[in-house]
């Protein structure tokens, strides 16, 4: 007879399952990322995300559900690399959180475990993004608000399924995906998983997703302005009492069609919304109905820095993330105390704390110089704010500025005043080649094509790649500025690097120009203008 919730047995076979599907898929996940180079992202971040979480919680042989949820909220929480894992390890946090010392994990305790879990993945984020790893979340949340297999088996096929069609609608979501000819790889990898569970559950193998499945032809549309940020103004949050439990179907309904980055938590007599507005008092008004205002939260995001000031006292160190050695090198010129170096894997939380940890200093200046890295970063932060303070640069060159306006002997609040503004101190791109046939931004690219990149925008392709970097070197703006370094990426040979570097000094010869190694591995060449 179909049994209408979850056992201990059952759990550690779906997680088995789950485990299954993303080692069997990891690397169709790496592969259908937007940018087309190689980085081993997406796939790989949530495999070791799942990894370092599943494999310790099943060897621990927990002794009940309550034992197993609090090791793997744990372990997940430690164990988040890059965006992706990221947002699976916070979702997590939510899930497990509502399911915390519960023996009985039915389709009502899971109902409760995945909204919260989609609610706290999207308000983790300063700018969610629909047609992402948040929308298939919030799929699989919605169906606990309509009608759903009670069966569990029944239910996690139906979740599964509801995954794959959320999956499919993302490039309608996202132009950028319609434009590179691809679902999002997040979204399909929360999918594997929820996949992987329902199949571990039954005794099945996992299902092996396929490039050719989840891609196709490059469209020619326009870049919708609104992919980035929907534009909308005001953050806003707000909980309400609904003592008499009402639908929230129209309130959703309206939420879709004013705002955007929506989360939508219900409890036994409560909602909480999180939705971005620019008329944010009509959230009150259309929620007035339900009952009393617990709680209201409303941020001017046009006006929100980034920053951490005060009076503390304290002398900074700075530690950077880089992700090639001779990068490393130059932080430690500019005056770093300490620098990690990553490949292919991103450094988890735990990771960057064990770093932090092995510092001599009181307080630490984080620089990520990845925007796959920041939110780890400032989980980091979260966990220790009496210690750690990031600067959220998303690349080396943006962490090598804001480097430079350090002075060694500053406190700490000193640091946080003098070193903001990096963002302007330069002008950076980097050189590729595509490994694959795409349209990225408004450009064809096919495979072995290079191209020059700044801000996910293309500035020049061809088959030359000295003439694509000195024609993206051109795109930039080069008013105020005289030093133009390139750092070479470890797939370029030294001697193809010197000789670009000569070519670069020809066409440039009011620029002084220097050459160094980077190591990086996305970018042949990474350029900095200043």
């Amino acid at each position: 007879m179909p049994t209408e919730h979850f056992d201990l047995a059952s759990v550690l076979d779906a997680l088995r399952g789950g485990l299954e599907a993303l080692e069997t898929n990891f690397g169709v996940l790496d592969d259908l990322n937007v940018f087309p180079v190689p980085d081993g992202d997406t796939g790989s971040n949530m495999l070791h995300t799942v990894r370092a979480g599943v494999t310790p919680a099943l060897a621990a042989a927990p002794a009940s559900l309550t034992e197993l949820a609090a090791g793997l909220r744990e372990r997940f929480k430690l164990a988040g690399r890059g965006n992706s894992g990221f947002l699976f390890a916070t979702f997590h946090e939510g899930f497990l959180g509502a399911l915390e010392g519960s023996e009985r994990w039915d389709r009502a305790a899971l109902g409760a475990a995945f909204q919260k879990g989609s609610y706290l993945a999207t308000t983790s984020l300063l700018r969610p993004r629909d047609g992402t790893m948040l929308s298939v979340m919030a799929a699989v949340a919605e169906v606990f608000t309509h009608d759903a297999p009670t069966a569990i088996d029944a239910l996690m096929e139906h979740l599964a399924r509801v995954s794959f069609e959320a999956v499919r609608r993302t490039p309608d979501q996202l132009s950028l995906l319609r434009r590179a000819g691809v679902v999002d790889s997040g979204g399909l990898g929360f999918t594997a998983w929820i996949d992987g569970l329902s199949r571990g559950l039954t005794g099945q193998g996992a299902l092996v997703l396929t490039r050719e499945q989840w891609s196709f032809p490059p469209q020619d549309v326009p870049v919708d302005p609104e992919d980035e940020a929907k534009g909308h103004r005001y953050c806003t949050e707000i909980i309400v009492e609904n003592p008499r439990r009402e639908s929230t179907e129209r309130l959703r309904a309206w939420l879709a069609d004013h705002g955007s980055s929506i989360a939508v938590l219900e409890d036994a007599s409560r909602i909480k919304v999180h939705v971005h507005l620019d008329e944010p008092q009509q959230l009150r008004v259309r929620t007035a109905s339900f009952g009393a205002v617990v709680h209201e939260k409303i941020e001017d995001m046009h006006a929100q820095i980034v920053t951490r000031r005060g009076s503390d006292t304290r002398e900074a160190a700075v530690m950077a993330l880089v992700p090639g050695a001779g990068l490393g090198e130059a932080f430690l010129e500019f005056g770093a105390a300490k620098v990690l170096e990553y490949g292919v894997e991103l450094p988890s939380p735990e990771e960057l704390e064990a770093a932090i940890g092995e510092m001599n200093a009181d307080a630490v200046l984080l620089l990520p110089n990845n925007g796959n890295i920041v939110p780890s970063a400032m989980q980091v932060e979260q966990q220790h704010p009496d210690r750690v303070f990031v600067l959220p640069t998303r690349t080396p060159i943006e962490g090598l500025c804001a480097l430079s306006l350090y002075t060694p002997g500053l406190t700490i609040s000193e640091c946080l005043e003098t070193m903001q503004g990096w963002e302007a101190l330069s002008e950076e791109l980097g050189l590729c080649r595509s490994s694959r046939d795409t349209l990225f931004g408004s450009v064809d690219l096919s495979t072995g094509t290079y191209f020059t990149i700044r801000n996910d925008t293309i500035l020049s392709s061809g088959t030359d790649p000295f003439a694509v970097l000195c024609d993206g070197i051109r795109a930039l703006d080069h008013d105020g500025r005289s030093l133009l370094t390139l750092y070479r990426g470890r797939n370029l040979a030294e001697l193809d690097a010197d000789d670009m570097a000569q070519y670069v000094s020809e066409e440039f010869d009011r620029l002084e120009v220097q050459h160094r190694d980077g190591g990086q591995r996305r970018y042949l060449m990474l350029v900095s203008l200043e």
